[in-house]
């Protein structure tokens, strides 16, 4: 699963992802990648040279690239304060959940005095100043206590899952595999076809994850997982919120 985390500056946005992410999931936290780039003994310093900036911006890039393709074997957390329009219509269409953490302006104002540089706080009022109320995203005040996470094999991407994947690899790199999503909607097997070295997943039954349907392309896949949710939550309600801010 993609998990996009928003909000302001010092939100603790960095701390909600640590206290969610299990071993072998992946965060994605730009001044942590700065740190490891140049050996700084502080993880959480916010003051780069503009040479580490350059690294370390194409650096996360690829690293959101490649756990993009990732996200159905294992949960990743990437820690973006304000994407774009165009990102965050990327994000969702690889199946993302979007979460925002704000503990609200006087909180986050007073920890940017207290441990993060001067320029902080106008970055801070930048963010409030451009969120416009209508997104919909999941808000949470304050880093949640962490539940357990399914693992891979009840998530349906255990060693059956990699078996299967594996044997249709050949299959794929020769370009025969066709996604079976877009076979179902109605287009043509060569608009359906799975390019050599393009993204792809194997594709679970919708209503039995037991069974497997096929290769498809990972947008697909991504689309297919964001409406299921979508209509979970439908189904179920608004979650519960503690506060709104």
């Amino acid at each position: 699963m993609l998990y996009v985390v928003i909000g302001p500056p010092a939100a603790g946005k960095s701390t909600w992802c640590r206290q969610q992410a299990k071993s072998g999931d992946l965060i994605i936290d730009y001044d942590r990648l700065a740190s490891a780039l140049t050996g700084d003994q502080d993880p959480d310093s916010h003051e780069h040279p503009k040479t580490v900036k350059a690294v370390t911006k194409a650096a996360r890039q690829a690293a959101i690239d490649k756990a993009l393709t990732l996200a159905h074997e294992c949960d990743v957390y990437l820690i973006h304060s304000t994407p774009s329009a165009q990102l965050l219509h990327r994000y969702k269409m690889a199946g993302a959940e979007v979460i925002t953490i704000d503990p609200g302006v006087d909180v986050v104002m007073e920890r940017a005095k207290a441990e993060r540089p001067w320029w902080m706080q106008g970055a801070i009022k930048r963010w409030y100043e451009q969120q416009s109320g209508d997104q919909p995203q999941t808000h949470r005040s304050e880093p949640r206590t962490p539940k357990r996470a399914k693992t891979t094999a009840e998530r349906g991407y255990g060693q059956a899952h990699r078996k299967q994947r594996e044997a249709l690899i050949p299959v794929v790199m020769a370009g025969k595999a066709t996604c079976w999503r877009c076979l179902a909607q109605g287009r043509t097997p060569d608009e359906a076809r799975i390019l050599p070295g393009q993204p792809w997943d194997l594709g679970h039954d919708d209503h039995d994850r037991t069974k497997y349907r096929g290769p498809e392309h990972v947008s697909c896949n991504r689309s297919a997982g964001g409406r299921s949710s979508a209509e979970t939550r439908k189904s179920s309600g608004p979650p519960p919120r503690s506060r709104d801010w």
